[in-house]
Parts: structure tokens; C-alpha cells; sequence
């Protein structure tokens, strides 16, 4: 059973989120300057969400290759939560919304504060609320890749690799777990991988035991077929 105190936290990170996010686009929408504008807010829009998929993956390697889940301080908060994943993948299925997407608002919370009380430019706001939008749904994206049912539009967004794809998601969780550690939509894999090393981008401390291993259930594998190329 989870804590009030902890509820509370969440349930206000997220309110507070999402007004921060509303300022933004209240003022992002002020500023309009007409159709010209558009290509340029879409195309910041893209690179956030692709931005989004760069910080889910170097956020996953980091709390599966360092430290452990008792060292003081950021063992219990950040790096259990993904140890405990790799036990039981499926775990994560079972959590609430506000488990699942409080701790992304209280993290993105500072940067919407600070975005709102430094303006930009209305191109930047657009980049900024699509990565903030992308990591609130990273773990919502994340479970939906774990779960052996989804809604329809889930299912379609998931075959379109808009969304983290299961199958492609699978390779993370089949030995030795040192690859594919972008979790919102996967596309940023392929340069994450070269940049971390691939198979060498576990970086061992000295005396710290390997994190443990897990595979994904076998009708995760099967769920969804990657496209060959």
C-alpha cells in the first residue's frame, strides 16, 4: 500500500504539470504569426518528442548500469524501480496512473517553471511541450509495451512505432539487457546503442554485482513483428 503522503506528491506534480504546460501553450498560441509559422512549430515538436526518447534512454541505462538499489539517497527513489523491472517486466502493468507518471511530472516540472518565467521564442515552446508530453506518457508507453492487451488506437500507434513498439522493446529484456534502452518511442535506439557501445555500454563499478536479468513474457515477442528492412 502506498503512502497518502506519496499520493499527494504525485497528485501534485501532475496538477502542476499540466498548468505549466497550460501557461505554455496559452502563450505559445499568443504569439501565432500565421500558417508560415507552422512548419517550424511542427518541426521543434518532432525533435522534442524525439529529444523525449534521448532522456528515456540515457535515464534507463544510467539507473541499470550504476550504483545500486541500496546505496543511499538515490538507490530506494531511482535505481530500484528499474532493477525491480527486470524482475518482473510485467510488474509495471499493474501500477496506477499517478505511480506511473508522477515522478516523470515532478522531474519536467523545474524546466516548464523555468520555460514560463524566461520566455523563448514560440518554436521552443513547442519543443519544450512536446518533450514534456512525451516523458508524462514515457512510462504509460512503456506499460503498454508490457501489457498483453491494449486499446485499439494503443495497438495501432504501437504497429506505427509512434509509440514504443513491443517487439522492438523485447530486445532490451533478452540478455545481456545492454541495448535498446530508449522506452517512448524507441526511435533513437540505433544512435544511442553506437554512442553507449552496444554490448559494452554497461559500465561495471568495482565490487558492484551485475543488475539482475529478465525476459519479457513470450507473447510480448510474438505481439508485434519488427518490420524487416
Amino acid at each position: 500500500m502506498r503512502s497518502r503522503a506519496i499520493l499527494l506528491l504525485e497528485g501534485g506534480a501532475v496538477t502542476l504539470f499540466f498548468a505549466l504546460l497550460a501557461l505554455l501553450t496559452l502563450r505559445m498560441g499568443r504569439s501565432w504569426s500565421g500558417p508560415d509559422q507552422l512548419p517550424w512549430l511542427l518541426l521543434a515538436a518532432a525533435a522534442g518528442y524525439s529529444f523525449a526518447d534521448v532522456a528515456s534512454g540515457l535515464t534507463h541505462w544510467f539507473c541499470d548500469t550504476f550504483f545500486e538499489e541500496t546505496t543511499p539517497g538515490i538507490g530506494p527513489v531511482l535505481i530500484r524501480p528499474f532493477r525491480e523491472h527486470h524482475r518482473d517486466p510485467a510488474a509495471m502493468t499493474r501500477h496506477g496512473f499517478l505511480e506511473l507518471t508522477g515522478n516523470s511530472c515532478l522531474g519536467v516540472a523545474p524546466l516548464l517553471g523555468f520555460a514560463v518565467w524566461r520566455p523563448w521564442s514560440p518554436v521552443f515552446d513547442a519543443g519544450l511541450i512536446a518533450f514534456a508530453l512525451a516523458l508524462f506518457a514515457t512510462n504509460l508507453f512503456h506499460k503498454w509495451a508490457h501489457s498483453s492487451r491494449v486499446p485499439r488506437p494503443v495497438d495501432w500507434l504501437q504497429r506505427c512505432h509512434l509509440i514504443l513498439n513491443p517487439a522492438r522493446h523485447a530486445v532490451h529484456h533478452a540478455p545481456p539487457n545492454r541495448t535498446a534502452f530508449c522506452v517512448t518511442n524507441g526511435w533513437m535506439n540505433g544512435i544511442l546503442d553506437r554512442i553507449l557501445g552496444g554490448e559494452k555500454a554497461r559500465i561495471q563499478e568495482p565490487g558492484l554485482p551485475e543488475p539482475p536479468v529478465g525476459i519479457d513474457p513470450p507473447h510480448l515477442l510474438a505481439k508485434h513483428e519488427a518490420p524487416d528492412h
